[in-house]
């Protein structure tokens, strides 16, 4: 999480933070550790013995920070409580009733339709962005040769198995492509290439790489339909967003 309360009850981001003061986790009021390093994305964290009431796993990779950051602070994190359970949106706008959740790392596909149900059930539609960048990259997912958006997936991953496309209260987002500045790998090659002034430290392949990536545009795609036997093939809306 990269919001939390002081001792005032205010809520604090985690780059406003100061070592003399404490900061305390919004659904369960631990004491939370503030982590500022140079390597990961700024958050804070529950100490070990701690045990949060909220037990779902929230995202906190580089590619869900760079969406989310994309609101306004005031939309981001906000916490809804439902027969006494508390959780926290990535993106909430109260105005349009909706909640916006990223996901890069692994879901299971209970979690995944319990969110839906904790958001549907206070009247929020939810609209899921999910980065299979990799797998598309890796060709597992690809388009069907006679139709440009039906997909084929070989390996579906089973966060899906419940998502019904019928559903208007949930919509669901695959990014396939990442904008060339939203891309680790490639970011991490080119900083070392820009430091070193060495332009073939990473060999041919990576080199290939590069070159095919560095000018990449995002490429969205909204699932409007999903066969009988699940996400072995799906189709989109549309191409891109």
């Amino acid at each position: 999480m990269i919001f939390a309360y002081d001792k005032d009850g205010n809520r604090v981001h985690i780059d406003k933070t100061h070592v003399k003061y404490d900061y305390f986790c919004p659904s369960c009021g631990e004491k939370l550790i503030p982590k500022k390093g140079d390597i990961k994305c700024h958050h804070f964290a529950h100490y070990p013995s701690t045990s949060c009431t909220d037990t779902w796993h929230y995202d906190m990779s580089e590619w869900h920070m760079n969406w989310q950051n994309k609101f306004p602070n005031e939309v981001q994190e906000i916490v809804k409580k439902k027969n006494g359970k508390l959780h926290r949106a990535d993106v909430l706008i109260e105005s349009m009733k909706t909640v916006i959740e990223f996901q890069h790392s692994n879901l299971s596909a209970e979690e995944f339709e319990d969110r839906n149900e904790f958001y549907n059930s206070l009247g929020y539609k939810v609209i899921w962005f999910f980065d299979l960048s990799e797998q598309y990259e890796n060709e597992a997912i690809d388009n069907l040769y006679y139709r440009e958006t039906l997909y084929k997936w070989k390996r579906p991953k089973n966060t899906f198995n419940y998502f019904d496309y019928k559903n208007k209260n949930v919509e669901l987002y695959f990014q396939f492509i990442l904008d060339a500045d939203d891309n680790e790998f490639l970011k991490d090659k080119l900083n070392y290439i820009r430091e070193t002034g060495i332009d073939d430290a990473f060999g041919p392949e990576v080199d290939d790489y590069i070159e095919a990536h560095k000018d990449d545009v995002a490429l969205l795609v909204k699932v409007n339909w999903v066969s009988n036997d699940g996400f072995e093939r799906f189709g989109v809306a549309k191409k891109d967003y």
